[in-house]
This record gives structure tokens, sequence and C-alpha cells, in this order.
């Protein structure tokens, strides 16, 4: 198993790694903002969270905006850059192009420091969950096969070790199309990223879906906390 290191030099802190995570509207809420803030006391992280993504919107050249709420963050060498242009959840916000942030994660202009990331985190597949089956899990073949294969495009794109979360279950969602979006998952990832499972997790308050209100934040902690030691175990 390999482990991070923290070097300590003349009391300067050199940061173990240099992290891009990207997710959907779990990582624009509790859960990105709470393991950015975990990982920030370790590594140097740039975090977008952008509700209501999916791969195929990271990766079109078309100009994507998608409202939902989204979380930008980033923390380097000690200093954190907060978003200098936050807008309400109801807003519709462009997406940020995935390939040009593994160059150069200076997504704002204000960020005046930026690093090429070499390890990726993504947390993306909940918004891909309706357009590739029905509630009853049956698969939507066109849509399935080509959202899969732009899963397929955004790991093909990374030369650095990449982990993905895959997304929590919850008491709103049918439990044939999670069934169905797992699957999808998995033959998408497993074997090109480490695949990290969020299935167990079950959302029973704020929408039946996001860990976003008082009575999910202690499930919201626990994601993050298992995440972080998955992180870890796979640097």
């Amino acid at each position: 198993m390999r482990t991070f290191i923290l070097l300590f030099t003349l009391s300067t802190i050199v940061y173990s790694k240099s992290i891009l995570f990207i997710g959907d509207s779990h990582t624009a809420g509790p859960f990105g903002q709470l393991l950015h803030k975990k990982l920030a006391q370790f590594h140097n992280v740039a975090t977008f969270g952008h509700a209501s993504s999916a791969a195929i919107h990271w990766l079109t050249d078309k100009e994507i905006k998608l409202s939902g709420g989204v979380f930008n963050e980033l923390f380097i060498d000690g200093k954190t850059f907060k978003n200098p242009s936050p807008t309400h959840w109801r807003v519709k916000v462009k997406v940020p192009k995935f390939l040009p942030l593994l160059k150069d994660v200076s997504y704002h202009s204000e960020w005046s420091k930026s690093f090429t990331p070499n390890l990726i985190i993504i947390a993306l597949g909940a918004n891909d969950a309706r357009a590739i089956s029905n509630d009853n899990g049956v698969i939507r073949e066109r849509s399935y096969n080509k959202r899969q294969l732009l899963i397929s495009n955004m790991i093909d794109a990374l030369n650095v070790p990449c982990i993905w979360i895959g997304p929590p279950n919850g008491v709103k969602k049918s439990q044939a199309n999670q069934k169905v979006l797992y699957k999808f998952l998995e033959e998408a990832i497993i074997g090109r990223c480490d695949f990290m499972s969020s299935n167990h997790y079950m959302v029973k308050g704020c929408d039946g879906i996001h860990m976003n209100c008082s009575s999910e934040m202690d499930n919201a902690r626990k994601w993050v906390s298992e995440s972080f030691r998955f992180i870890q175990a796979h640097l």
C-alpha cells in the first residue's frame, strides 16, 4: 500500500499531491466541500462541483450551462482561493471544460496560482441514471452506450492516476434504475480508475437524493471519511 508523505522543511509544508476533484451536485454540496477541506490538509487541491452535470457536460465542445449550484475552490501551498463569482443555486452557470483543467486548474482569472494535477478524483454518474434506463431498469441502449463511451473518453484523456467515487443511493431513487447505474459505471471504470462504490449510503432525509440538510450531515461526514480513507489507500 502506498501512503502519502508530508515533508517538513524549515517549518514549510510540502504538500504530497496536486489533486483535481470534479463532480456533480454532491460535490457542489456538503460532501464535496467537506472532502475538499479534508484533502487540503495534506494536498494542493482544486475542486469543481457542478450540479446536474455528467461526463457528457464536461467533455462537450459546446458551452453548457446548468443550474443547481456550484462549488469552485482552489487550495495551493497553504492559501485558499474562493470562487470570485458566486451565484444563486437557481442561476445557470457554465460547466468548466475538463481537458483544459488537466493542464491548468486556474479556471478563474483571479486565481493567480495554479498547478498541473497529478491525481484526478471524479465523482460523477448520478445524472446519467435517467438517461440510461427507466425506473424499471429497462436500458435505453443508445444513450447507455453513448454516455459510457464518454466516461471512457474522460478516463482515456488522463495520464495520471484517477479515483472515481460513485453516487449514493436514496429513498427517492428507483432501485432498479440505481442497479443499472452501478452496472454502467463499473463496466466503464473498474480496471481503469480506482472505483469506490457509495451505493451503501442511503439518503433518507432532505429530498431523498442529496445530503444537503441537517438531518443528513452525519451521513455526509461518514461518506467523506470513507472517501478520504479510500483516497489515502490508493495514492
